[in-house]
């Protein structure tokens, strides 16, 4: 019953999917995907995450072409794949269907943008294998989770880096409990199958000419940002103190209503404040916990190593998306704490937590999920558009930027001439059927030196005359802007190129032409 649950509930959202379009995020993966259709190599050929998440869309590109429908297609496919492993740890707390149902399509609230279906999947399935490893801590379990984290860190080296230290933890908690026996062998039954996980990576760095280098410098460029504090865009916390109700504007859309964006801010401040407290009552909790080999406990036990070690991703921005990808472990977990509480008061408490979290997912996630966002808008707002093969259902400011940005590239550049699209319009790379012309596709992290002269010089390897630029301040950051994080580019451009006209661009992008 879990998998015709999570075939339903997949097959509803990407039969719901066919509406908005994200002009960054959702274009890094699909033009990565698409080139890995033609051939080229994340990382190597073009800016990406771990290769893992591209082959996967590939995959499914390969048969039904390359629109963004059947990119979509693939990540439901995943999200699949998450709820799959999810319901069926859930099963230790319950047999009801119904629940599980229930359950189900909270999870998938949380799954905001299709492009994250795969982040948030993750700990699904990471929590399945957590859980069976509390159950019965073999080596053979310890070899599974290992492999699983292996994998994992090929779709996302984040992932990897938090399963190894969640699952490393948990063995060492289970040593204390006197649950392991040859914990040492164990634990490196656990290392032998993270390096079988690895295996996609030790194949490509054996057989893919130079990914090894090209990955080394994104391991550089990452661990140089992470030491600026800049490996995320930071966005902060809305603390349902700090709400400020004149300057409310997004994440939602202005005709939903100040009111709708306070109560939105509002809980999804509050899931902040509700993290903190789990885990301060959770982790002491442990500790003292007995018998936690009792289906229930088994379920809490892992939901805290799991999403403990997720927290620095969920804090790294304060946004509903982040949230979404590290909940799933507390909403399971506070579901299996239910089993172990004999006190009527605690359970009345729990029960209101329940509400309250049910309640709260439906304000500060439901109402920005695609699903339901069109049925926000009021009648008219919406118009159909089409997309290479694809209709889509969207906004009409939306409809009429993609159509003006298409509009503007036809009458001025040539089909045969590149044209440069930064910092935060890879999607239009898809629209337009063009091909970046530099390697960074996404211009809000500071690059090494050496990197930003090899985008001025394939600037000039390759003739490019055209460039649509903005020096916008993403999330109102002034050092993200593209002057300040690339400030060789920047120069190049403003000493190459000349002004043409921002007719029908969004607010700070304007078109530019090299100069004669």
């Amino acid at each position: 019953m879990p998998l015709f649950i999570a075939f339903f509930l997949a097959a509803f959202v990407y039969l719901h999917n066919d509406v908005s379009i994200d002009f960054a995020d959702e274009g890094f993966l699909w033009y990565g995907a698409q080139h890995v259709v033609a051939g080229q190599v994340p990382i190597r050929d073009f800016q990406s995450y771990e290769p893992g998440r591209y082959y996967w869309c590939a995959a499914v590109l390969f048969f039904l072409g390359k629109g963004l429908m059947p990119l979509r297609l693939a990540m439901s496919l995943f999200q699949f794949v998450g709820l799959c492993f999810g319901l069926l740890t859930l099963r230790r707390v319950t047999k009801s269907s119904l629940f599980l149902l229930g359950v189900g399509c909270l999870a998938i609230f949380w799954m905001l943008i299709p492009c994250r279906y795969f982040d948030a999947s993750m700990t699904m399935i990471a929590l399945f294998f957590a859980t069976r490893l509390v159950e019965k801590p073999s080596f053979r379990r310890h070899l599974a989770a290992g492999v699983f984290t292996g994998l994992a860190s090929f779709f996302g080296i984040n992932h990897g880096l938090y399963l190894l230290a969640g699952f490393f933890v948990l063995s060492l908690y289970l040593d204390f409990k006197g649950l392991v026996t040859f914990a040492a062998k164990k634990r490196l039954f656990f290392l032998l199958g993270l390096t079988f996980g690895l295996f996609p990576f030790w194949f490509m760095f054996l057989t893919v000419p130079s990914f090894w280098a090209s990955y080394w410098e994104r391991i550089v460029i990452l661990s140089s940002s992470f030491y600026r504090g800049q490996a995320n865009v930071s966005y902060p916390i809305s603390w349902p103190w700090t709400i400020d109700w004149d300057k409310l504007t997004a994440p939602l859309p202005s005709f939903s209503g100040k009111m709708l964006e306070y109560t939105n801010y509002f809980s999804i401040g509050l899931f902040y404040i509700v993290l903190i407290i789990y885990y301060l009552v959770s982790v002491p909790a442990l500790i003292k916990l007995k018998n936690i080999q009792e289906r229930s406990r088994t379920l809490f036990v892992a939901s805290v190593f799991i999403g403990f070690f997720y927290l620095r991703h969920i804090f790294a921005r304060g946004d509903v998306c982040y949230l979404g990808e590290g909940i799933f472990p507390v909403w399971a977990g506070l579901l299996a704490s239910r089993a172990f509480l004999h006190s009527p008061r605690l359970k009345r408490i729990h029960s209101i937590l329940v509400i309250f979290f049910v309640c709260s997912s439906f304000l500060a996630a439901a109402l920005l999920n695609n699903i339901t966002f069109k049925y926000m808008v009021p009648k008219g707002g919406m118009t159909w558009y089409r997309v290479g093969k694809d209709r889509l259902w969207l906004t009409r400011p939306d409809a009429e930027y993609c159509e003006n940005v298409k509009r503007l590239v036809s009458k001025y550049v040539k089909p045969e001439e590149p044209i440069l699209l930064a910092p935060l319009l890879t999607t239009f790379y898809c629209l337009l059927q063009r091909e970046s012309p530099v390697y960074e596709l996404y211009f809000h992290i500071a690059p090494l030196r050496s990197m930003e002269e090899r985008t001025v010089r394939r600037l000039e390897e390759k003739k490019v005359r055209w460039a649509i630029v903005g020096n916008i301040l993403v999330d109102g950051h002034p050092e993200q802007a593209l002057a300040h994080s690339h400030p060789l580019l920047w120069k190049y451009l403003m000493d190459h190129f000349e002004f043409v006209t921002k007719e029908g661009l969004r607010p700070g992008y304007f078109l530019m032409r090299r100069k004669s």
